[in-house]
């Protein structure tokens, strides 16, 4: 359990523009320009648990959020709506370990580069000191107009 919890709970759901049972994290850690940190404690009744464990899919998505996470945070701060962001790439995958129930993952995010509307991050997902997934991802954040 991490002490340091900026947002937790329902706050979350205004940082991010995913809502159940969509929504990948549970707890925002840490926010700043460049990176953000996400905690998320698995539960059975995860749309994308199976067999106990977090599957590939939600990992990916748990990173995704992470970087959502960081917009959102940032937006809010200046008095504004998370925007909507999309997967416009992912790069470097590994799935190297499934949380199971019960355990929680914490996803840092760290911005690589930022052109236009699009953003580069490096992912990384852990529990405890064991890394669970990593990936770099190419995210496009929508103008207001699009969305």
């Amino acid at each position: 359990m991490n002490d340091k919890t900026i947002i937790s709970g329902q706050e979350v759901y205004n940082m991010i523009p995913q809502k159940p049972p969509m929504v990948m994290i549970d707890k925002i850690i840490e926010v700043s320009v460049k990176k953000s940190i996400t905690a998320l404690t698995i539960l059975k009744e995860n749309i994308f648990c199976e067999n106990g464990y977090l599957q590939p899919p939600g990992l990916s998505e748990n990173i995704a959020q992470t970087a959502a996470a960081q917009v959102g945070y940032l937006a809010h701060l200046s008095g504004e709506k998370p925007p909507v962001g999309f997967i416009g790439a992912i790069k470097n995958l590994e799935i190297k370990n499934l949380p199971s129930v019960g355990e929680e993952l914490i996803t840092e995010i760290e911005i690589e580069n930022e052109i236009m509307n699009f953003t580069v991050i490096n992912g990384i997902s852990r529990v405890g000191d064991v890394v669970m997934a990593k990936c770099q991802m190419k995210i496009f954040i929508a103008d207001k107009e699009q969305t």
